[in-house]
């Protein structure tokens, strides 16, 4: 696992820098995703229109890794690294996330909406905290 340098962020595989990828997701954070854009393009349509976008022109090679050409495209989004990473899981087929709080919960909301993520999906994570009493004392 690695961390980038702008945040405390611990990011997990399958989307820290040596995992497998072809573009970066830079959470408000600092924290930066590897992830692969085809996953990211079938769960959203506002995903797959940002992919079909032309790349700003630069010339950095600083996210650069294992011998790769060009440096992979970085898009900044406005959610924090918490919230990103819980979408992510739940959008790559590995393991499903953990959601803890209804904080998290609702932050998980707000982004499947802004990104046209099918609530059904949503629905399937966020059904067992909403049945827990003490997640919602906790966050009371």
């Amino acid at each position: 696992m690695s961390t980038t340098t702008n945040s405390p962020f611990l990011v997990p595989p399958p989307f820290d820098t040596d995992s497998f990828g072809d573009c970066i997701i830079q959470a408000s954070d600092g924290a930066e995703f590897k992830v692969l854009r085809a996953i990211l393009g079938v769960a959203s349509c506002v995903f797959r229109d940002m992919f079909d976008m032309p790349p700003p022109q630069t010339d950095s090679t600083e996210n650069t890794k294992k011998g790769d050409s060009a440096p992979l495209p970085v898009i900044t989004v406005s959610e924090d690294s918490e919230t990103l990473q819980v979408m992510l899981q739940m959008i790559y087929p590995i393991a499903p996330p953990s959601i803890q709080s209804i904080k998290l919960a609702n932050k998980l909301a707000a982004a499947c909406a802004k990104y046209f993520i099918h609530e059904g999906k949503l629905k399937l994570y966020v059904r067992s905290i909403l049945n827990q009493d003490k997640s919602l004392k906790d966050d009371a």
